[in-house]
C-alpha cells in the first residue's frame, strides 16, 4: 500500500510516494519520488547574483575576499567562511516544525525549498537545515568565482540512506575540500579530503574532537571522540561520503526521503537549534538549553514550559522568526502529545 503526499518546489508541484507499514510511514524497497521540477528549475530557488555573494561574505560573514585570496589561499578562505556562518547563521528545523506538513506527513513541504526562500537561508541569516544552508553556500562560492560541486553523506539519520548535503571546492591539482557549513556540529574548518594516509589529523573545534577516516573503497568517514561511562574512548561515526557529484534532483529527492527515517527531527519529532557565536555552542534540543563554558563543557538547563522555551530560542536565536517559534513549539508540544511540563502525557504513557 502507498500513500501519496503532494507539494512543491517553488510553484512546481511534486508528488511522493510512500509505503505504510501498520499506519507507519516507511521507506518502500524502490522509493518513488516525481517532481515535475528538473534541475535548471530547482537551481534557479538558489540562485544569486555576484554582487550578491560578494556582499553575503564580506559584510553579512566579514570576511576578506579578494582574487589573491581566491588563487592563492583559497583554504583558508574557506576556513574563515565556513566559521563565520557557524557563528552567524543557526543550523535549525524551527521553520519546518512549524509547518503544518509534520501532520500531513507532507516531507516535500517540510523541506521548504521555496521560491526567494532558499536563497534567502544565508542571504538574510534565516538559517535552516543543510539542504538550504549548504546548497545556497555551493551557489555563493560559485558565485564569486570558486567551483564547487555537490555531495551528499549518509549516517544522520540512517546508516544506509544519503541525507546530508556539503558542497565540495575541488582546488588546483584535483585536492577536494568539503566545505560544510551545516551539520549542528561544530565544523570550524574546510577538510582536505584527499588526506595522507587512512586518518587525518585530530581536529578540536567547540566542545567536539574528531577527525576523518578513509575506507579500502575510498569513503571518507567523519568520526567523533566518544567516551563510555567508564572514560574508554572510541571513535563514533558521524556521516561518511563517497564526495560524488549529486545533481540538484538527487539531492532533493534524498533529502525527502530521510524526512520520513524515524530519527529524523525535520518532521516534528524533535525542535533543534544550534549556533556558535565566538566558537562557542549555544543549543536547543527539546526542552533543553545548552551552553558551552569556557573550558569546553556543555552547561545544560531544562525549559519547563513552552513560555520558558520560546523565549529562549528568541533570545539565543533572535534570526529565526518568532511567529514560526511560536507555532513550531505549539506543534511539537501537539505533534509529541507533551503536557504543560513539556513531559510526555501520562494518557500516553498508559
Amino acid at each position: 500500500m502507498y500513500h501519496v503526499t503532494s507539494g512543491y518546489f517553488g510553484k512546481r508541484k511534486c508528488r511522493l510516494s510512500t509505503s505504510r507499514d501498520g499506519g507507519r510511514v516507511c521507506l518502500p524497497h524502490r522509493f518513488i519520488y516525481s517532481c515535475n521540477s528538473d534541475n535548471k528549475y530547482l537551481q534557479s530557488l538558489f540562485a544569486v547574483t555576484e554582487d550578491e555573494a560578494v556582499r553575503f561574505i564580506t559584510d553579512t560573514l566579514n570576511v576578506e575576499l579578494n582574487e589573491s585570496r581566491i588563487k592563492h589561499n583559497l583554504q583558508s578562505l574557506l576556513d574563515d567562511i565556513v566559521y563565520r556562518i557557524h557563528c552567524t547563521i543557526p543550523w535549525h528545523n524551527i521553520d519546518s516544525v512549524a509547518s503544518e506538513a509534520i501532520f500531513t506527513r507532507d516531507a516535500i513541504k517540510c523541506i521548504g525549498a521555496e521560491e526567494d526562500r532558499a536563497r534567502r537561508v544565508l542571504l538574510d541569516q534565516l538559517g535552516g537545515g543543510c539542504y538550504l544552508m549548504n546548497t545556497s553556500l555551493s551557489y555563493i562560492l560559485d558565485a564569486v568565482g570558486i567551483p564547487n560541486y555537490l555531495t551528499m553523506a549518509r549516517g544522520f539519520w540512517d546508516a544506509t540512506l544519503d541525507s546530508h548535503v556539503m558542497p565540495v571546492v575541488v582546488v588546483d591539482g584535483g585536492v577536494r575540500f568539503l566545505t560544510d557549513s551545516a551539520s549542528g556540529n561544530p565544523t570550524f574548518r574546510a577538510f582536505n579530503a584527499d588526506f595522507r594516509g587512512e586518518t587525518s589529523e585530530i581536529f578540536h573545534d567547540s566542545f567536539l574532537t574528531y577527525r576523518l577516516r578513509r575506507d579500502s573503497n575510498g569513503r571518507v568517514y567523519r568520526e567523533a571522540e566518544h567516551r563510555d561511562h567508564e572514560g574508554v574512548m572510541s571513535w563514533r561515526r558521524v556521516y561518511d561520503t563517497d564526495l560524488l557529484r549529486r545533481d540538484m534532483v538527487y539531492v532533493m529527492d534524498h533529502v525527502a526521503q530521510s524526512m520520513f527515517l524515524d530519527k529524523n527531527p525535520w518532521m516534528g519529532h524533535s525542535l533543534r537549534a544550534v549556533t556558535f557565536p565566538n566558537g562557542k555552542a549555544v543549543f536547543i534540543k527539546d526542552n533543553i538549553l545548552a551552553i558551552e563554558n569556557d573550558n569546553r563543557t556543555i552547561v545544560k538547563t531544562k525549559l519547563n514550559n513552552n513560555v520558558e522555551l520560546i523565549n529562549a530560542i528568541q533570545t539565543y536565536f533572535p534570526d529565526i522568526i518568532r511567529e514560526n517559534i511560536i507555532k513550531a513549539v505549539d506543534n511539537w508540544i501537539i505533534f509529541n502529545n507533551l503536557n504543560d511540563n513539556l513531559e510526555i502525557s501520562k494518557e500516553t504513557l498508559s
